[in-house]
């Protein structure tokens, strides 16, 4: 039975209790000796853990630890470089015997993963953009298995089970009280890019199917999940028979949604559906001057010079706006 939570634990703390593992592995340190690094979690928090001096045939046996597995740990709690870390005694797998509930060690959306799902379902069915519908159901039915319990990112936001689906639902029902505000958008697009704008991170997190995340994948950290979703909305618009170019290029655009160190080639917001779909809460005036603008010119004409110079310097990105 779990105790004391990592978020309650001090330092000079001594402790018996059971945490899952994020991240493992044994180390050497400069004498060539063998330890234990290893990364802790529960639901409110994760702490490092060090066991040192292992003899071989303990390294042997720990290295078996992998992420996911719950153990039960001995110890006490240091500071190191201003940072908790627990010195390790003991530690060992837990047996079922334990009596262990999964939700002690896991962070997971305030929602069901099924109902979200299904509310995000339900919404895309209703598009009338007969294109638009058959993308997203296209995305939601073959990533719906991991759409369940995947988190939306490594750390920071939205990273538990089911994360990534919660992040996708309270951005659409915001996306729809928007366009009740704004009646000039394009409600199927704006939503569309709403529902896959984070498409990639299934590909570029590493989850397990509790929703821990150890990191990202080789992919991941080369391209980021914005170029990755770019080329998969190129992909899939291939496949659509009579899936017009120019609405393809509108929702890679949608895609496009912040530039970060990882994705220094993805383009600053030149487009008002994309700027409500990751401004929302941000946007007054500027929003209303663009959706006027956008009323009186056909869709291929959005990127002319007058509008483009009416948005610049307007490239807030949803993690700004709701301070994710």
């Amino acid at each position: 039975m779990k105790q004391k939570y990592v978020a309650q634990l001090k330092v000079e703390d001594k402790i018996t209790d059971f945490y899952m593992v994020k991240a493992t592995g044994v180390k050497q340190d400069t004498n060539g000796r063998s330890y234990l690094d290893i990364m802790l979690m529960d639901n409110s928090g994760e702490i490092t853990a060090k066991k040192w001096d292992l003899p071989d045939e303990e390294a042997a046996s720990l290295s078996e630890l992998k992420e996911g597995d719950l153990v039960k740990v001995k110890g006490q709690i240091t500071d190191w470089k201003n940072q908790k870390q627990i010195r390790i005694e003991k530690i060992r797998k837990a047996a079922e015997s334990d009596g262990l509930e999964i939700s002690d060690f896991v962070k997971s959306a305030p929602e069901d993963p099924q109902e979200m799902y299904d509310f995000i379902h339900k919404t895309v069915e209703g598009f009338e953009d007969a294109h638009l519908r058959t993308l997203a159901l296209r995305f939601l039915d073959s990533e719906k298995e991991r759409l369940l319990y995947y988190p939306a990112a490594s750390k920071n936001h939205h990273a538990e089970m089911g994360g990534l689906l919660y992040h996708i639902k309270r951005m659409l029902m915001a996306g729809m009280r928007a366009c009740e505000v704004y009646t000039c958008l394009n409600r199927d697009l704006l939503l569309y890019g709403v529902v896959v704008h984070d498409m990639e991170k299934l590909n570029e997190i590493e989850s397990d199917k509790n929703g821990v995340s150890p990191g990202y994948s080789f992919e991941g950290q080369l391209l980021g999940h914005i170029v990755q979703g770019v080329r998969e909305i190129e992909r899939m618009t291939k496949e659509i028979e009579g899936f017009p170019r120019e609405k393809a290029i509108m929702v890679e655009h949608m895609i496009c949604h912040i530039t970060t160190s990882r994705n220094t080639a993805a383009l600053k917001s030149r487009f008002s559906l994309k700027l409500k779909c990751f401004t929302i809460s941000t946007l007054s005036m500027p929003v209303c001057s663009i959706s006027r603008k956008l009323c009186q010119r056909q869709s291929r004409e959005i990127f002319q010079t007058e509008y483009s110079r009416l948005i610049t310097g307007v490239s807030i990105s949803i993690r700004r706006t709701f301070k994710t």
